[in-house]
């Protein structure tokens, strides 16, 4: 009999697919046939005259799954779905078909399968596809995973455990800074005791940080360097007062990407004079001095230029390190290797 696992989150960008695409690969490794769904679409693009979700497509490549896309994603769940089910062009219960029928089709020659739930758990709810609805209709046992920044953050993880009801199998913190490690494996577990199996993963850069190029790619920006940085950015800056007093607030930070308009040199400047400042994206439509990009090349310090104002630029940066790195290879393997380390794995596995 097939078991089927889901993997939800209580929000964007907590890993969640790459806690997925990790769990089906250890199970590979560990002699298990394993397929993989996303039910509801939401990282969503237009691909060639499609629009197909980011995740289902790199899950294919990784883990060389053999059914296709619209099989592995049977519903795009995107703004034109939601208008056509509220005005009546859509019955719901078409789409939880879908769902059913590419569930059973992908559990056909699997004894694992893996359903990576939506953005949030709450997804879905406009057609009675949450993701507490859609582990119901495959009958499987649930993960739930959440970021950890402070212990406000137990009241919605909870929340979002308990919607699953006794499907709940595991809450997973993930991305556990050092500083909290304790205190969510030794008091958090304590207080909610053996009706909730509360693990934690500790905090990666890999996972969680963009690398420069991958950012520039992302938002359109051209890199003006050739610096591919072994670097991770993980929050941004906006380089908009005066150099000097920019300088103060840029020393305090760390793995940060500035944004400047391009004729803000002595920006640049201090910028660049910052050890915690790892990237430059420059904006207003003018490019920058010359010696800022060689001073930037002697540094190891990535720049990139985007034809838009800094305000749109800091939405699509702002956008983009919330969303969370996007799960390839070497986001998976980190995953992998955290979850043997600190994880009970085999409990995951049929």
């Amino acid at each position: 009999m097939t078991y089927t696992l889901t993997v939800n989150s209580t929000e964007r960008g907590v890993g969640k697919t790459a806690f997925a695409l990790a769990t089906a690969e250890i199970a590979r490794e560990r002699g298990h046939d394993v397929g993989y769904m996303k039910p509801k679409g939401t990282r969503v693009r237009g691909t060639h005259g499609r629009t197909l979700d980011d995740d289902a497509v790199v899950a294919r490549d990784l883990l060389d799954l053999r059914h296709d896309v619209d099989t592995i994603e049977p519903v795009v769940y995107s703004a034109t779905l939601m208008e056509d089910v509220l005005r009546g062009d859509t019955e719901p219960e078409e789409l939880r078909r879908r769902v059913g029928e590419s569930h059973r089709e992908i559990a056909g020659d699997a004894d694992l399968v893996v359903v990576e739930g939506g953005s949030d758990y709450r997804t879905g709810r406009v057609v009675d596809l949450a993701d507490p609805e859609v582990t119901k209709l495959v009958d499987g046992a649930a993960v739930v995973l959440s970021g950890y920044r402070s212990v406000q953050d137990v009241d919605p993880a909870l929340e979002a455990y308990h919607r699953f009801g006794e499907a709940a199998d595991k809450l997973v913190f993930n991305g556990v800074r050092t500083e909290f490690r304790g205190f969510v494996g030794d008091e958090i577990a304590a207080y909610l005791g053996p009706e909730v199996s509360v693990d934690s993963l500790p905090y990666r850069r890999e996972i969680s940080g963009w690398r420069p190029l991958e950012v520039f790619d992302e938002i359109g920006a051209e890199p003006l360097t050739s610096v591919d940085a072994d670097v991770y950015l993980e929050r941004y800056l906006v380089g908009a007062t005066s150099g000097e007093v920019a300088l103060s607030t840029f020393r305090r930070t760390s793995n940060a990407v500035v944004v400047t308009g391009g004729d803000r040199h002595d920006v640049q400047v201090a910028a660049l004079e910052s050890p915690g400042v790892d990237c430059l994206l420059l904006t207003g439509g003018v490019r920058p001095d010359g010696m800022v990009v060689s001073r930037a090349e002697e540094l190891g310090v990535p720049v990139g230029y985007l034809e838009a104002t800094t305000g749109e630029a800091v939405e699509r940066v702002e956008a983009l390190l919330r969303e969370g790195r996007k799960p390839g290879r070497e986001v998976v393997d980190a995953m992998k290797e955290l979850m043997t380390e600190h994880l009970a794995v085999d409990d995951l596995m049929p």
